[in-house]
């Protein structure tokens, strides 16, 4: 499985150059836009993955282990949600790999910026019934509007996971390759463990089909898949906070 690598570096590179030209879809500040694409052999899994389907899952790449390790288990908890049964390389009917990585891209972009208008002082007399009235009146032009080049850091964080027939690699040796799934944000945070989760639920909404083109989602950063995926994960994160949210509840009192 490993000689798929290489190949599957160069697309994904290739890919986070694509993305911020085209635009594509972007992270905002309280929504995540998200682009997925996925292929899928409709010879062999005309509709889907069955759910008797048991899986491998296995990072493509050695280099940060433990960010691996967690990525392969939040998978398999997607995975086991979906019905699907987790066994080992010997076992399984199909093997999936996956690739995460960030990357960023310096674009010079043009900011609108407002300037004020002009502040316009008139003085003068006025002739009345009780004599001479002087007066100073002030207005105000309207603004407009300039735009001005800024310097903007794109961080662009992807994941890509493939699934193989597990049955025809351990019996010939072939990588028959019958799913694949992408997921990609781009935006101005640069933390990829913060934004894995929602790019896994996302891809994992296609699981098994074809979208046959990208498709740009919105994710609200508290998603309840992504909640739910976390407190499965994290479970002793959320005792942590409902401890905390009990003993605030009891200092209420005092």
């Amino acid at each position: 499985m490993k000689s798929n690598i290489s190949n599957l570096k160069k697309m994904f590179k290739l890919t986070l150059v694509v993305v911020p030209l085209l635009l594509l879809c972007s992270c905002g500040k309280q929504k995540l836009l998200i682009s997925t694409n996925s292929f899928a052999d409709v010879q062999a899994i005309p509709n889907g993955f069955s759910k008797e389907s048991s899986f491998f899952v296995e990072p493509m790449k050695e280099d940060n282990q433990l960010f691996s390790k967690e990525v392969s288990r939040k998978i398999e908890i997607i995975l086991k949600e979906k019905g699907y049964s987790i066994k080992s390389a010997e076992e399984a009917d199909f093997y999936i790999t996956f690739n995460s990585d960030m990357t960023s891209q310096t674009s010079i972009v043009n900011v609108p910026k407002y300037i004020p208008g002009q502040t316009q002082t008139t003085s003068g007399n006025v002739n009345g019934s009780k004599g001479t009235i002087s007066y100073n009146e002030q207005t105000q032009t309207s603004g407009s509007i300039t735009y001005v080049p800024q310097e903007i850091t794109f961080f662009i964080k992807a994941i890509f996971i493939q699934v193989y027939d597990a049955k025809l690699y351990r019996e010939n040796k072939k990588e028959i390759q019958v799913w694949s799934g992408s997921a990609m944000c781009s935006g101005d945070n640069c933390n990829l463990r913060s934004t894995i989760d929602y790019l896994l639920t996302t891809a994992f909404k296609y699981f098994g089909k074809n979208t046959q083109e990208y498709v740009c989602t919105t994710q609200n950063y508290k998603d309840k898949e992504v909640e739910k995926l976390r407190k499965t994960y994290f479970p002793q994160e959320e005792k942590r906070k409902k401890k905390k949210g009990s003993w605030f509840g009891w200092m209420k009192f005092f």
